[in-house]
C-alpha cells in the first residue's frame, strides 16, 4: 500500500468517527442580538420616495414609521382629488 492510500483511509477512518460522536445539548443557547430602536429623528429625515421600502423592528418603530408615511401622504393631499360637496 502507498502512503497516499494509507493517508486516504486515515482521514475516512477519521471523519467517520468525528461525526459518528453524540451532540451535547450541554452548551447554552447563544443569546441574539436586538436591533436598537430608531428614534424618529431617524425617521424623519427618510425621503418620502423611499418610505415604503423602510423596514421596520419594533412596534414603536412601526409607529414612528406610520407618522412618517402620514406626513409623507398629507404633503401630497392638494394635489390628490376630492370629491365637491
Amino acid at each position: 500500500m502507498s502512503k497516499q492510500s494509507i493517508l486516504c483511509l486515515l482521514a475516512v477512518g477519521f471523519s467517520a468517527q468525528i461525526s459518528a460522536q453524540p451532540v451535547t445539548t450541554d452548551e447554552q443557547p447563544q443569546p441574539k442580538m436586538r436591533a436598537i430602536d430608531r428614534d424618529w429623528e431617524y425617521f424623519k429625515a427618510v425621503p418620502c420616495e423611499r418610505i415604503n421600502k423602510e423596514v421596520f423592528h419594533s412596534r414603536s418603530e412601526e409607529l414612528l414609521l406610520a407618522k412618517r408615511k402620514s406626513q409623507c401622504v398629507n404633503r401630497y393631499k392638494a394635489f390628490l382629488p376630492k370629491p365637491l360637496s
